[in-house]
């Protein structure tokens, strides 16, 4: 299929289809998303077409690495951008010489970002693992892919993801699940709610990391969280309450560049919140300058983010008149929700569909 083609194949499955979500025309056009002859042929035409028109992603190179373990500097996770707004990281063992990769759906670039890390460093930096956080070819469409760049890598993949599971699987994990990887014991969590069997990645505080990670995917993002494409509120408040039960010094590495528009929506939510202006400005400073807004401490997420703000009772207060100014707005999306009552898989469910409704959108001053 020429990149036309599968561009318009994009189109179709990309387009104001996900707000039909529970619909049928929704299960068929998220069914050709996730099948692989699609989505991820898609996918890979998107990659090529970057490449081919010298566009850079959002972000303006990658991060500082974040180094895990203190003065010792052996460990550490550095940001690979890709595409509009996706991150892949790398988890880099320098006493070892391994490389842990995170969601490396750009394969491509994943390897070259560790060939200059490499250069850089003065060592020959290998990938041994990668690990998935879920099926959706922006995440895991360069698996296959990587597996034929670097012989005898590891994929680990949810054993629950429905339709076609995570491409190239090669080790099934699931919650509770142990990775080793260098002196590291990396923890699989389920965190469920835009897939079935989306996990995040958690590396606590232990002897070699003095600071603990959590890479969330698509679960939770800088001031937001992903559509519950596979889910709903009653699924995705298992996955906040099990973030908020980490220690605020957590740090979060999201697999989206979405703060900006999330800052944006927390607002238009809670117009009279002073401190959260003040957060969307300084946002939208750093993406004018493509500068990318991870890592974020849990801590910084726990006083912004509207969705692990569940039972915030100043978002709660606001969330009746955010339903209301919603519904007074003609727009394409679902505004149908009612918040009744405090109930956080209904207050989750309420945030979702007011963000997916867009309005928000239309209003930044």
């Amino acid at each position: 299929m020429s990149y036309l083609g599968l561009a318009a194949v994009g189109a179709l499955v990309a387009a104001g289809a996900f707000k039909l979500r529970g619909t049928t025309v929704f299960d068929v056009k998220y069914f050709l998303y996730t099948f692989p002859m699609v989505g991820g042929r898609v996918h890979q035409a998107r990659l090529q077409s970057f490449r081919n028109k010298s566009k850079h992603s959002s972000c303006n190179g990658a991060n500082a690495a974040t180094f895990l373990d203190g003065p010792e500097q052996k460990i550490a996770v550095r940001t690979v951008p890709y595409l509009s707004d996706n991150y892949a990281f790398l988890i880099i063992d320098y006493a070892r010489d391994e490389v842990a990769v995170v969601d490396p759906a750009d394969a491509r670039g994943v390897v070259e970002a560790v060939a200059k890390e490499s250069e850089r460093c003065g060592k020959q930096l290998r990938i041994t693992d990668a690990l998935i956080t879920h099926y959706h070819a922006d995440h895991a469409g360069g698996n296959v892919d990587l597996c034929k760049l670097v012989p005898g890598v590891r994929i680990f993949g949810s054993s629950k993801e429905r339709n076609f599971g995570v491409p190239g699987t090669t080790v099934g994990i699931q919650d509770g699940s142990v990775i080793p990887f260098g002196g590291l014991d990396i923890n699989v969590v389920e965190t469920p709610g835009h897939t079935q069997g989306h996990v995040s990645f958690y590396i606590p505080v232990q002897p070699g990391c003095e600071t603990a990670v959590i890479f969330t995917g698509d679960a939770l993002f800088v001031a937001g969280a992903g559509r519950f494409f596979e889910g709903t509120g009653k699924d995705a408040i298992r996955s906040m309450k099990f973030y908020r039960s980490l220690a605020p010094e957590t740090l979060v590495f999201p697999g989206h560049e979405y703060a900006a528009d999330n800052f944006d929506y927390a607002c238009w939510l809670e117009p009279e919140n002073e401190s959260l202006a003040a957060r969307r400005d300084w946002a939208h400073a750093l993406r004018e300058q493509r500068k990318p807004i991870v890592p974020m401490s849990l801590e910084h997420e726990l006083t912004y983010n509207p969705f692990l703000r569940f039972d915030d009772p100043a978002l709660l207060a606001a969330l009746p008149e955010a339903r209301h100014r919603a519904a007074e707005t003609e727009n394409e999306g679902d505004t149908s929700t009612l918040f009744t009552d405090a109930d956080p898989a209904e207050v989750l469910q309420t945030l979702r569909d007011l963000k997916d409704a867009g309005v928000y959108q239309n209003v930044r001053a």
